[in-house]
């Protein structure tokens, strides 16, 4: 009479290894993939940011009174950093990159800041439409 065996066969301890395997895998997948995720959404945030942030500051070029000498022989009307070098709400293509801080511009390669100031036209006053749009390159992210 044979005698049976208690244990575990090869094919099993394979299989079983195998599943595990699978299984890690999946969760270290899902868990790169949240991480790259996050800071991605993170960049994305702080374009935003830093954009409204000039958006709020370009408010403060807008007169009612477009014939006002301004503030004085001492007075600048050009937003800071802008690259043109032009009245802030001068129709045409203004780049405020250098307004970013550093550590965003270091973080991300090629960030830009620009906005572009077009005429509107709107009866007999005068508007301007502008657009913002920011920019930069996205390299693959490690966790």
């Amino acid at each position: 009479m044979a005698v049976p065996r208690t244990g575990y066969t090869l094919v099993e301890v394979m299989v079983g290894t195998l599943l595990v395997a699978l299984i890690v895998s999946a969760i270290f997948a899902l868990t790169l993939t949240t991480q790259v995720s996050s800071k991605k959404s993170g960049r994305r945030a702080k374009g935003l940011y830093y954009t409204r942030q000039a958006m709020e500051r370009l408010k403060s070029y807008v007169t009612a009174d477009s014939t006002s000498p301004g503030l004085g022989p001492t007075a600048s009307w050009i937003y800071p950093g802008d690259a043109s070098n032009t009245y802030a709400l001068s129709p045409g293509i203004h780049d405020i990159t250098n307004s970013l801080p550093s550590s965003f511009r270091d973080e991300l390669p090629g960030a830009s800041l620009i906005y572009t100031v077009t005429d509107q036209p709107c009866g007999t006053r005068r508007c301007q439409q502008v657009t913002f749009s920011i920019r930069w390159d996205e390299e693959p992210l490690r966790p």
